[in-house]
């Protein structure tokens, strides 16, 4: 049952990218769905697929696991893509990737959390919290966003966040906006 509730939990905020956005690790494998209890999900990158007006903010993007009655906060951290890049078709025009996974204590605390949940069985969630930085002056409108995601080894990528527009990713947000990049006046 907790299972079938997490899944439900992850699957719905597919679409928003900024704050407390569900992450649908149950997408992710492109065979069948992600066992978050039993999947290695500290293994998970991330692949943020970018117009070259905005740059993901690796510390303050973060999976949030709330498990056995605690949180964990996994920050993204810049990792080897390992067969990830090997899976991306070249960026399109005027747009970069950005690739994540988690660093060791971070991997650590999400298998601990993992470990909680199967030892003590009831609700679960998991939600992916990324940030967003500006280079330039943007229009949210016309501005489009992805993020991409794979278990390590499994190869498929599955869209977490398909080329959505970042005003209706903004809009969950309750119009929160995107700061500008160090370095740069956006």
């Amino acid at each position: 049952m907790a299972l079938n509730l997490a899944k439900a939990v992850l699957a719905c905020g597919a679409l928003v990218l900024c704050g407390c956005s569900s992450l649908p690790v149950a997408t992710v494998s492109r065979d069948r769905a992600v066992d978050f209890l039993n999947d290695d999900v500290a293994s998970l990158l991330v692949a943020f697929d970018l117009p070259d007006e905005l740059e993901p903010l690796a510390s303050g993007s973060a999976l949030v696991i709330d498990v056995a009655g605690r949180t964990v906060r996994a920050t993204l951290a810049e990792t080897d893509p390992g067969d990830l890049a090997g899976n991306l078709p070249p960026p399109a025009e005027d747009r970069t990737y950005y690739l994540f996974g988690f660093a060791d204590k971070d991997k650590a605390a999400i298998r601990a959390a993992q470990a909680d949940g199967r030892r003590q069985p009831g609700t679960y969630s998991v939600t992916f919290s990324p940030g967003l930085c500006s280079t330039e002056k943007l229009d949210a409108a016309a501005v489009r966003v992805s993020v991409l995601a794979a278990l390590r080894g499994a190869g498929a990528l599955r869209p977490l966040i398909a080329n959505q527009p970042l005003s209706a990713v903004l809009a969950a947000e309750a119009g929160r906006e995107v700061p500008a990049c160090a370095g740069h006046s956006g």
